[in-house]
């Protein structure tokens, strides 16, 4: 598994290469570091790193949901909007919000409701619930819960810089759903 989380920091950095704003360069790095320190979490193998496994996977979801946002709203002039209106919205303490996922262009709806579940799903272990507090189980399933994840992240990948060999490649390996309709779909 963590070798293909080598492969997708591999990805973020070749696109942050290729992209034309600092907004834009500036988020795949800060994703790409994110997914480094998840490595080192892996191998500790404990309740405490789980949970900072899902805390890493809600921001790098966070990001990538950010960026396609306002990728999609500012199809022009992103670089000079984005530091605006992410200034206005660090003020008000709502620099995410789910709204960035749910009024994304490109995005079926059925893959909104998919994604969002997934989001959730990684957000009950960062603000556990009263249900996930009293439950007997409290292991998190990390390699399911990244697997989930990198179908996610590499689809809006997709969605946001198109088709790329490799990106699809891991979708395939792995049997991500929702990537691999997109890979498809490219390629046809």
């Amino acid at each position: 598994m963590i070798t293909t989380v080598d492969r997708v920091i591999t990805i973020l950095q070749e696109i942050s290469n290729k992209v034309s704003t600092r907004y834009e360069k500036m988020a795949l790095i800060r994703m790409s570091s994110l997914l480094t320190s998840l490595k080192r979490c892996y191998y500790c193998n404990n309740e405490s790193s789980s949970n900072i496994i899902a805390f890493l996977l809600k921001l790098c979801l966070e990001i990538m949901f950010q960026l396609k946002y306002f990728k999609d709203k500012y199809d022009k002039d992103l670089e000079d909007n984005f530091i605006r209106e992410l200034s206005k919205r660090s003020r008000k303490g709502s620099s995410f919000s789910i709204r960035m996922l749910t009024e994304s262009k490109g995005i079926p709806g059925k893959y909104k409701k998919d994604f969002l579940k997934i989001y959730l799903k990684i957000c009950s272990y960062v603000h556990p619930s009263y249900e996930f507090l009293l439950s007997e189980q409290q292991k998190i399933n990390v390699d399911n819960l990244l697997l989930e994840f990198l179908d996610v992240l590499l689809y809006v990948l997709l969605t946001c810089y198109g088709p790329e060999g490799r990106t699809c490649d891991i979708c395939r390996e792995h049997g991500l759903k929702h990537c691999l309709r997109k890979c498809s779909r490219a390629i046809s």
